[in-house]
């Protein structure tokens, strides 16, 4: 275990309130932008207005191409949720990966729901004007409507997933998320006011914010609340963790392509896109040089 990792995890032990923001890179878009085929049925899904697809369809390529990293990534989240059963916590995500909501987030005294994600996924449906109904949960016979979209997407066809319609207006339904026309919210907001009233509580506390794999694609919900609370809260510790290397970003990062960025290619294919096995990327970000110099040797020191 490294040092960081225990500072954490004793800050966390000594705190009364840990707050775990759950970002964008769980949906691994990094990865399957590499893909030439999601790219593609990405582009075809925006060109058809159905982007409101697109949870959907990463959960399929996720399952199909990266299987082991998506384990590994619950297995984590499963002993974080562990050290968290005994403290008062909420975990908002960001993120559409709706295995994020299959972990047991529950405080283990109370029982309760401790997590909310407020972009939604593919696993509800809604009416495209947002109707009164309210959401409903997809099926089976969904699952298996969306199913035989994605098989078609896959071999350049296209078909809309038969899902219902609505009960009031007749319009087919569409899931519930974020890149539908109308998103009706509906689907988060009773937990998102408990998240809410549980934040209130945690003035003047000891806290803990753990921002995991965030980006900027929805600032609001994670990055600049945990920023705000870290500023104006004297009794909280917040600390930026980042599940994906991104090569050009801010930060300093170091990746080895040929089993990250270029893992789903052949011996023959990284050849021919001039990645050697041994090739090392190292792109260098805006932090203190004397930080970044002293990091790199004890990294070659190990």
């Amino acid at each position: 275990m490294d040092k960081q990792t225990e500072e954490i995890l004793q800050k966390i032990e000594e705190a009364e309130y840990v707050l775990v923001g759950l970002g964008q890179e769980f949906d691994m878009e990094f990865f399957l932008q590499s893909r030439e085929d999601y790219r593609r049925i990405r582009e075809q899904l925006q060109q058809q207005n159905v982007l409101w697809l697109l949870p959907y369809v990463e959960a399929q390529f996720r399952k199909q191409y990266m299987p082991e990293m998506e384990a590994e990534i619950e297995k984590g989240l499963q002993k974080l949720a562990k050290v968290l059963e005994k403290k008062s916590y909420f975990v908002v995500s960001s993120s559409m990966n709706h295995k994020l909501a299959e972990v047991p987030w529950k405080k283990m005294l109370l029982k309760k729901e401790r997590f909310v994600a407020p972009c939604g996924d593919w696993t509800k449906k809604q009416c495209p004007d947002g109707c009164e109904e309210g959401i409903q949960t997809v099926t089976e016979a969904d699952e298996e409507q969306l199913q035989e979209s994605f098989k078609k997407l896959q071999t350049n066809g296209f078909s809309v997933p038969d899902l219902g319609k609505c009960p009031k207006c007749g319009k087919k339904l569409v899931l519930n998320n974020v890149y539908a026309g109308r998103y009706d919210e509906k689907g988060y907001l009773k937990t998102w006011t408990e998240y809410q009233n549980w934040l209130q509580n945690t003035l003047n506390h000891k806290m803990v914010l753990l921002e995991i794999g965030e980006g900027n694609r929805f600032p609001t919900i994670i990055r600049s609340p945990f920023e705000r609370i870290a500023l104006f809260q004297q009794k909280a510790d917040l600390y930026c963790i980042a599940i994906v290397t991104h090569v050009a970003d801010a930060r300093t990062c170091v990746l080895h392509p040929a089993s990250h960025t270029h893992r789903q290619l052949s011996d023959e294919q990284l050849i021919e896109a001039g990645v050697a096995p041994d090739l090392i990327r190292f792109s260098v970000g805006i932090e203190n040089a004397d930080d970044i110099i002293a990091d790199i040797e004890q990294a070659l020191n190990k």
